[in-house]
């Protein structure tokens, strides 16, 4: 509450939604790419795997739910896109706003990411 009021005094385009979602977002940003900065730091995580929030995800983190990669890659690389579904369905989310190297993936994202493989050798 304290970041979303913060957000809402520097911002004047934000409400208290908007301040909110923004918060929320860039604080679960930062937690897991803390996390992941550790994992990489730690030498013995491998690879990190994506889990998908139980909330209501949306389609396009549905598609993330297990895929895994290196610890040391990103899930998508600023400006690569996502596209789910298929033919007249199809929605595509443009990821030009950095690296993923964590989730969120969107905003009020509440998708993780945690080690995979772990190996001590």
């Amino acid at each position: 509450s304290d970041i979303s009021k913060t957000v809402s005094e520097i911002y004047d385009w934000s409400d208290t939604w908007r301040a909110d979602r923004v918060a929320k977002t860039e604080a679960f940003r930062t937690t897991n790419a803390s996390l992941k900065a550790a994992w990489q730091q730690s030498g013995v995580v491998k690879t990190i795997k994506w889990y998908t929030s139980s909330k209501e995800p949306c389609p396009f983190c549905q598609a993330m739910d297990g895929k895994t990669i290196s610890v040391d890659q990103n899930f998508f690389n600023n400006g690569e896109s996502l596209t789910v579904g298929e033919g007249d369905s199809a929605q595509t989310m443009s990821l030009d706003y950095g690296d993923v190297g964590a989730p969120p993936l969107h905003p009020n994202c509440m998708c993780v990411a945690r080690p995979e493989d772990v190996s001590l050798t």
